[in-house]
């Protein structure tokens, strides 16, 4: 209460005996009244009566003149001008006024200074979270009522959970399998075979991006690689040896190119039919799928043509 004890102090020698000495009190005249301070503003409107302000600003709206306002930026006051007249008001430093903590509230703690805003009348009313007295299990779904304890009632869903505000909370919410997280609900299992539910609740294919080798949290067989292929440490069947479009070589085996198959890469090796001296080849060559036909001369008899 600061600044209204010193306007209170100066109201003796604000009167000068009716303002008719001059210089010698302190006091001047002005053409209707006293003006203490001289500045041609009468002392009842005069808002620094004691220090000259003939403008009389006002920077903060308080009602005291910059010229005499020691908290002149704020309506606050007091020594660190911080204090407010009323007791649940607060110096808010970005209004830069007194503000009621208990605005709107009529009960319960205040929301930053925690004054006490009240409490409710009767025994069957409660103080919500927003500071308002509301009857017995008005605004309650489920669960003892705040103000008298009575029943509020039962939650209908069967995954539904009366949470802490007395409200019916779906507990399998945005959930598709596995537990609920409060009331330990089963929210369901996972349809596929090597789905796996996660600490959301939601179901995952374990084995997504895996041919082959174990999933990582469930344990699956995420599948078996084919003949001639191994598991590599990326879960994907990879040839053993030569790779042949969809398929894989055998070790020894080459890839046709033109036919995407495995052949035998060995040399082959064509002998006469009896294998002996002069027995020879010719150089005639017919190719027709999987035959191949060479040409013997003189394999009837000397001198005849080719084969």
């Amino acid at each position: 209460m600061q600044r209204y004890e010193a306007i209170l102090l100066l109201a003796a020698p604000l009167s000068c005996a009716g303002c008719f000495t001059t210089f010698d009190t302190g006091c001047h005249h002005t053409a209707t009244g006293c003006d203490f301070d001289g500045d041609g503003v009468n002392n009842e409107v005069d808002n620094c009566p004691q220090d000259s302000n003939p403008d009389l600003a006002d920077a903060d709206g308080d009602g005291m003149g910059d010229a005499c306002d020691p908290c002149v930026r704020t309506k606050c006051f007091g020594i660190n001008c911080n204090e407010c007249p009323g007791p649940t008001e607060r110096c808010d430093e970005q209004a830069r006024d007194c503000l009621d903590d208990c605005a709107n509230r009529e009960c319960g703690p205040s929301p930053v200074m925690q004054f006490n805003c009240g409490t409710c009348p009767q025994d069957d009313t409660y103080c919500s979270e927003g500071g308002v007295c509301l009857a017995s299990c008005e605004g309650i779904e489920c669960g003892p009522s705040p103000g008298d304890g009575s029943d509020c009632g039962k939650c209908q869903g069967t995954t539904e959970w009366c949470d802490s505000t007395g409200h019916c909370i779906d507990d399998c919410l945005n959930r598709e399998y596995g537990s609920s997280p409060n009331a330990n609900y089963d929210c369901g299992e996972c349809p596929g075979a090597t789905d796996w539910c996660n600490s959301q609740g939601h179901c995952l294919d374990d084995c997504d991006g895996m041919e082959c080798g174990s999933s990582p949290n469930a344990d699956y067989d995420c599948g078996e690689c084919g003949e001639f292929e191994f598991c590599s440490e990326t879960f994907q069947c990879e040839c053993t040896a030569e790779p042949c479009g969809d398929l894989c070589c055998d070790t020894g085996e080459i890839c046709h190119p033109l036919r995407l198959a495995c052949i035998d890469g060995r040399p082959a090796v064509i002998e006469t039919p009896t294998g002996s001296e002069p027995d020879s080849f010719g150089f005639a060559v017919a190719i027709d799928g999987d035959y191949l036909v060479v040409g013997a001369p003189y394999a009837d008899t000397p001198r005849q043509s080719d084969l």
